[in-house]
């Protein structure tokens, strides 16, 4: 069983049913419109307007509800729950919760389920996760042997998406086995490490994940991971091959600075360019970045002018902003001819310009942006384009003097390697993170 609250559905009365006088809105009701007996009942359960009296609030939330009304039945879930005008009984108050979730309208009773559950009191042991237009409420199976959960996590790989980075997602059977905790922990990187599919693997790193922040996924582009031996059976599936983009997706949303060596061992290990990772170090404090750092080039007060086309891909737009910045600055900017391919490849979407106006970008905006997150639309399902820089002085060469250098994930990985080589591994070694 999946339980899920989506939709639009109003969370009351429109505005000017509840300006109606009670006597007028009665009359509405007795004549079975539906927002008039939820507001009906609703005054009656508040004393708005007409003596407060619950028996008669219960009358109409259940005329409301026959209705079809996910508020009336949340509502009277909430008597049965209470005792309130009627016997208190959680099992009705569950079973009205369960109604008002199947309407699927925005009511929230997912919440009282999830909360009933954790209190000991229903029959079904429930998870829930926020998301947007509701709440993804599962019910547990705490039967079947968890070594058989995780052997068939490959048949369940279709994901209902959290709004959580508009790209993660989970499903009735990865809570089921993050459920089990820890002992779930070294059977699902063996899974990950041994299965050939990539979905399938996928799915047993969102479970790691799942287990990591204890099914509590709080925010759209962070969350707080609490679990270090989930974490430590990531840093391990960073050096699967296929898996470490993956894997640095989910780290990267609470970056901690202990990841930095697992990310170079991956880099070591993998053949993939690792990309969405090399983007993911965007959210790691370190100094003197190899990548990504126009330090050495400064920081100079003036703007960049293109004109885009009609019709354009991110790939065009990418190359008419760097063709301006080498004529900003003749010279001293160096583009590597695989970034271009790299940018192309698979750059599909297709945006409009109707008015051509000529796009101005402050330089020093860049340098605090990321210019490789430069685009012409925000996209939430973006984990930052292929697109690396860094600048290059000569000892002793004045200021602005520099060469400006655009390259590709494949440079980049090799300088960030170089990099952990020469300075990073020690001074992390010197400094360990707590």
């Amino acid at each position: 069983m999946l339980l899920l609250g989506t939709g639009t559905g109003l969370l009351h009365a429109s505005p000017s049913v509840w300006d109606i006088p009670v006597p007028e809105l009665k009359k509405l009701a007795e004549k079975g419109e539906k927002d008039a007996e939820l507001a009906l009942a609703r005054a009656y359960a508040q004393g708005k307007g007409v003596e407060a009296n619950p028996q008669q609030a219960l009358v109409w939330y259940q005329k409301a509800a026959e209705h079809g009304s996910g508020a009336a039945m949340r509502s009277i879930g909430q008597f049965y729950e209470n005792g309130k005008g009627v016997e208190r009984s959680i099992d009705e108050a569950v079973r009205w919760y369960k109604k008002a979730v199947a309407i699927r309208e925005q009511t929230f009773a997912e919440s009282d389920l999830l909360r009933l559950s954790k209190a000991g009191l229903t029959k079904e042991k429930l998870a829930g996760l926020v998301v947007e237009g509701g709440l993804l409420l599962s019910e547990l199976d705490t039967t079947t042997p968890l070594d058989q959960l995780v052997g068939d996590l490959a048949r369940h790989t279709r994901l209902r998406e959290t709004g959580k980075g508009y790209w993660i997602g989970y499903n009735e059977h990865m809570f089921s086995i993050a459920n089990r905790g820890d002992a779930a922990i070294p059977l699902l990187v063996r899974f990950a490490r041994e299965h050939p599919e990539r979905e399938a693997r996928h799915a047993a790193a969102l479970t790691l994940n799942l287990i990591g922040t204890e099914s509590a996924v709080t925010g759209r582009f962070s969350e707080t991971f609490t679990n270090r031996k989930a974490r430590e059976a990531l840093w391990e599936l960073l050096s699967v091959e296929g898996l470490t983009d993956d894997v640095a997706m989910l780290l990267k949303r609470d970056p901690w600075p202990a990841d930095l060596p697992a990310y170079f061992r991956a880099f070591q290990a993998v053949q993939d360019d690792c990309p969405v990772a090399l983007n993911a170090l965007d959210r790691y404090p370190i100094p003197h970045r190899p990548v990504d750092d126009l330090e050495e080039f400064g920081q100079e007060q003036s703007t960049i002018k293109f004109l885009v086309p009609k019709e354009y891909t991110f790939s065009q737009y990418a190359r008419l902003a760097l063709e301006a910045i080498g004529r900003k600055f003749p010279g001293k900017v160096v583009v590597e001819e695989r970034l271009y391919k790299d940018l192309e490849t698979g750059d599909t979407s297709r945006y409009e310009n109707p008015t051509q106006t000529p796009v101005t970008i402050k330089l020093e905006a860049l340098l605090v942006d990321r210019l490789k997150d430069l685009s012409p639309v925000f996209d939430y399902c973006a984990s930052g384009h292929a697109l690396y820089y860094y600048g290059e002085n000569q000892p002793g060469a004045a200021l602005y003097s520099a060469k400006l250098f655009f390259c590709s994930a494949h440079t980049a990985k090799q300088r960030w390697l170089e990099w952990w080589k020469q300075t990073g591994e020690k001074r992390h070694s010197d400094h360990p993170p707590e």
